[in-house]
C-alpha cells in the first residue's frame, strides 16, 4: 500500500455507510461546512465527502472534493482510525487548501 494514495478501501462510497456516519458519529460544525467522525476499532480509516449544489458551479464542487480528498490523503498516517464524513454547504468558489488543511485537522483533533 502507498503512504500515499487514496485507494477504493479507503472511500467511502455507499449511501447506507454514508448514512451511518452522519446517524452515529459526531457531529464537528466548521465555518461552512459540517465533519462527521466515527470512530471504530479494526479496519483502516476510510473519507467521503458530499458537496451541496446550492455551494456552486460543477467546476468549484469538484474543487472543493478535489481540496478535501488531497488533505484526507496526505493527513491520513495522523488521522484516528475512524469512517470521517465532511457535508459541505458553503460558498464553493473562495475555498483556500491552507486554510481548510488546518480547520480540518483541528477539527478531527478536538473531536
Amino acid at each position: 500500500m502507498k503512504k500515499y494514495g487514496f485507494s477504493r478501501e479507503e472511500r467511502i462510497t455507499k449511501k447506507e455507510d454514508f448514512q451511518k456516519v452522519i446517524r452515529e458519529g459526531k457531529a464537528i460544525p466548521v465555518e461552512g461546512w459540517t465533519a462527521y467522525i466515527l470512530k471504530k476499532e479494526t479496519g483502516r480509516t476510510r473519507f467521503g465527502i458530499s458537496v451541496s449544489k446550492k455551494s456552486g458551479k460543477p467546476v468549484h464542487r469538484n474543487r472543493v472534493k478535489r481540496i478535501f480528498r488531497e488533505i484526507f490523503r496526505l493527513n491520513k498516517h495522523v488521522l484516528p482510525l475512524s469512517d470521517i464524513v465532511v457535508i459541505y454547504k458553503g460558498e464553493a468558489r473562495g475555498i483556500n487548501f491552507e486554510e481548510t488543511k488546518n480547520k480540518f485537522l483541528e477539527a478531527i483533533k478536538n473531536a
